[in-house]
């Protein structure tokens, strides 16, 4: 009898450890961003989920666009706000929001005076750009391809777009960032925005899930808030 009752405790204990850790699963969120969206667009993010659903938490990653698809499609994370729709069978994709990537320099530099610039105009400035391998970067060479130019000239490669922002207030430097990024420094006078000739630069960000989450209740929560009207530009 002292045998059989110990199985039993001992089952029953083993389906509560199972059951907390399904509770626990059912209440988080594993969440991953790319880093301009992690920078800029993220803190308000989760401080409006967190005031909203205080009972669900969400563990939040910032990383680069291939890595967060890798982790994505194979179940290492939930969800993702990314810069480029991932291809997989084993994730959903929906478009979150429409921004643009922008010509932004300092009030300082010389061009800053000007609404519009040349194509030649802007291959002979000096620029500091995202790093080849962001998904930023990637969509500006392609589209600056289409356009006909096959490369900047490019003074500095920068992992941050705060770390850009600071450098072009130097007044040396042009960059393409997104606008999202930039509005308060538009805004607060810290930065000028340029338009180029025939160049406009739009740009999606997209919710991208796991198939497996799908009826996951913080992922549903965590969607319905990011689809509501936001600050951002759309």
């Amino acid at each position: 009898v002292y045998a059989f009752s110990r199985l039993v405790l001992d089952y029953q204990a083993s389906l509560f450890d199972d059951l907390q850790s399904l509770m626990r699963g059912q209440n988080e969120l594993r969440l991953e961003v790319t880093f301009a969206i992690g920078e800029h667009l993220l803190p308000d993010i989760l401080l409006n989920f967190s005031d909203k659903y205080p009972q669900y938490r969400i563990h939040s990653r910032m990383g680069y666009s291939r890595h967060i698809q890798t982790r994505l499609a194979t179940g290492l994370s939930d969800i993702a706000l990314i810069e480029q729709a991932p291809d997989h069978p084993d994730i959903l994709v929906q478009k979150w929001l429409e921004d643009e990537l922008i010509l932004a320099c300092a009030p300082s530099h010389p061009l800053s005076d000007r609404r519009t610039i040349s194509k030649q105009q802007l291959i002979e400035q000096d620029f500091v750009l995202r790093e080849p391998k962001s998904s930023l970067r990637t969509i500006l060479d392609q589209k600056l391809n289409n356009y006909g130019i096959n490369a900047l000239p490019i003074a500095l490669e920068v992992g941050s777009t705060d770390t850009i922002v600071e450098i072009l207030s130097r007044g040396r430097h042009l960059s393409f960032l997104p606008k999202f990024a930039v509005e308060e420094a538009l805004k607060n006078g810290e930065l000028r925005r340029l338009q180029v000739e025939n160049l406009e630069i739009k740009i999606k960000l997209w919710i991208a899930r796991n198939r497996s989450s799908i009826d996951n209740p913080v992922a549903e929560a965590f969607i319905q808030l990011l689809r509501k009207p936001s600050r951002s530009a759309q």
